[in-house]
């Protein structure tokens, strides 16, 4: 058995000795390779964040951005990104335009599936996460110059929407 790996993938070469029940010593030996792919995992991801000022609740997204923390490590892999989480688990109706999205809505669920593009079949639930995006209007933002004052008001978990600002609604 000789095994050798890179980036999640093991390929091991088998070998295979048959011979005959009546006579051992009349036998063949052949081999044959197994290829093993570690299976896609996708990562936890924050929410993504626009700030704007004068604010319509709109804006455009480039979902790649999260791709890594997505992947963290595993290499080989590609994401694809998709409206619904039913969408994402059937690898349908993936957002055609993933640097360049427009919400539909303001708070808004990404549903995101990693994948081997050489092995199609190698999928599992964990390969599908989501993330929101979020965006803000800049007027109600709370403005506090001092960076540590600041970073220790946060701190106390005031920031409800985890976007390292405070908003009027969470002062």
């Amino acid at each position: 058995l000789i095994a050798s790996g890179i980036g999640g993938f093991l390929s091991q070469i088998i070998y295979v000795r048959v011979h005959e029940n009546a006579n051992v010593n009349n036998y063949s030996i052949t081999s044959f390779n197994i290829n093993l792919d570690s299976m896609p995992v996708a990562n936890a991801v924050s929410n993504l964040f626009v700030y704007e000022s004068p604010f319509d609740g709109f804006a455009t997204f480039n979902l790649t951005t999260v791709n890594t923390t997505l992947l963290g490590n595993q290499t080989g892999l590609v994401s694809k990104f998709y409206l619904t989480q039913s969408d994402a688990i059937n690898d349908v109706n993936q957002i055609s335009d993933s640097t360049n999205f427009l919400n539909t809505i303001n708070e808004q669920y990404i549903w995101v599936r990693v994948f081997n593009p050489s092995n199609l079949t190698c999928y599992q639930t964990t390969s599908v996460t989501s993330f929101k995006l979020i965006v803000v209007d800049t007027n109600n933002v709370v403005n506090i110059p001092d960076a540590n004052f600041k970073a220790a008001i946060i701190a106390t978990g005031i920031d409800t929407n985890n976007d390292g600002n405070i908003q009027q609604i969470e002062a």
